[in-house]
């Protein structure tokens, strides 16, 4: 794993995807590719407005041009191998479209004003869409620090597998790793089968069970990140239908929402 993707876009979770993917991009030894997105805006013109949406439209460009000049600007002073792709369109297709060669991207999850860009769901998007585990970055985070403590969420389903399988270059740079099962898991393979898969990768683990006790499955797993320390956690996207966690809720759209903590996801 060294190809660092990173979504480039003036909103409120840039600063904390850029520190993310540099810490990312050294701890590997990798490259960064940064794809600055101009998402264009629909204003509606009326008989008063005139060509008040042209105007619109090119102040938002010239912001983004100002804001990925200021990025660019940064990167020259980092010790980071980058590149720099320009385009134009909705955040989560023109990711997709420059995520060819990458092996991970870095995203953002909350949303800085009602309406475009919505994070979470450009994150759920890229998730879904793409073969790369997404890090899904809080807008509070200042770096994360990938040689630290790591969590895998397990429930044996096959985007846990999944998520086990993508990040496991990640996992082999944290000092510990554990795996979190929770008991309500009805089928797929133990957290000792994950634990397996990880030792014949060179990765120690170690495995925490814990109670249901009724509560929400993203409240168990955040707090038991939070006893342990950790770092960031690992764990699929969407084990169940995206649809039906959109009515009825789930783990992951919780944890995209509210968790604290940098995700690595995998769908």
């Amino acid at each position: 794993m060294k190809n660092v993707l990173l979504m480039v876009h003036c909103d409120a979770g840039q600063e904390a995807r850029f520190q993310a993917a540099l810490d990312l991009t050294r701890a590997l030894d990798g490259h960064l590719t940064c794809v600055d997105v101009f998402v264009p805006q629909v204003v509606a013109d009326d008989y008063y407005m005139g060509s008040g949406s042209a105007w619109a439209m090119a102040e938002a460009h010239a912001a983004e041009r100002r804001h990925g000049t200021l990025i660019r600007d940064r990167l020259q002073q980092e010790d980071v191998s980058w590149d720099w792709i320009d385009a134009t369109g909705g955040l989560s297709n023109r990711v997709t479209d420059a995520a060819g060669l990458a092996d991970v991207i870095v995203s953002s999850r909350q949303a800085d004003r009602m309406f475009d860009p919505n994070l979470p769901r450009v994150t759920e998007d890229i998730a879904i869409t793409n073969n790369q585990p997404v890090v899904a970055v809080p807008a509070e985070c200042r770096g994360i620090d990938w040689h630290g403590q790591a969590m895998v969420a397990w429930d044996g389903s096959a985007a846990a597998m999944a998520a086990l399988r993508e990040a496991t270059p990640i996992l082999a740079l944290a000092a510990d790793v554990e795996i979190l099962e929770i008991d309500d898991r009805i089928s797929g393979p133990t957290a000792e089968a994950a634990a397996g898969y990880l030792s014949r990768h060179g990765v120690p683990s170690t495995i925490e069970r814990i109670h249901s006790l009724h509560r929400p499955t993203w409240e168990l797993i955040e707090a038991r990140a939070d006893q342990a320390k950790a770092s960031y956690i690992v764990m699929g996207a969407y084990g169940h239908n995206r649809t039906r966690e959109l009515f009825f809720g789930g783990v992951t759209r919780s944890m995209i929402r509210d968790s604290a903590y940098p995700l690595v996801l995998a769908h």
